[in-house]
């Protein structure tokens, strides 16, 4: 019983909030999470390198904040898995949070919210580009 014990790892309630998918599902594992923190850095790479390559300056400007805004989530992504190493809470680990079932409303509702993000951050980079 002590052995059990020593392997807990206390996590703050903060921790696990944000652990917590809101949409439900499977989680995505640590070699998933790394595959998309390449994949928005290269982005972010790809976007400020194209900048210089537009003619208009709006356009460029647009380029160069969406390239800061990739780095940015690159960054939060890698603080994602360095949080997720210390509390131990990769799925089929003792700390994660147990998998709930995707439904149809469950996916309609992650892609509309992902997408209305997505759709958010384009409005208001055009509107401070412009």
């Amino acid at each position: 019983m002590n052995e059990r014990a020593a392997n807990l790892v206390e996590i703050p309630r903060w921790v696990k909030l944000l652990n917590g998918a809101p949409f439900g599902g499977p989680r995505p594992s640590r070699r998933d999470i790394l595959l998309v923190e390449a994949f928005v850095v290269g982005l972010a790479i790809v976007l400020f390198v194209a900048s210089f390559f537009v003619t208009t300056e709006a356009v460029a400007k647009i380029l160069r904040a969406g390239a800061a805004f990739e780095l940015v989530v690159g960054y939060l992504v890698s603080w994602l898995v360095r949080l997720k190493d210390t509390y131990q809470m990769w799925p089929g680990l003792p700390g994660a949070s147990p998998d709930r079932p995707r439904t149809w409303r469950s996916k309609v509702a992650e892609y509309s919210f992902f997408f209305g993000v997505s759709f958010l951050f384009v409005a208001i980079v055009c509107w401070v580009a412009i």
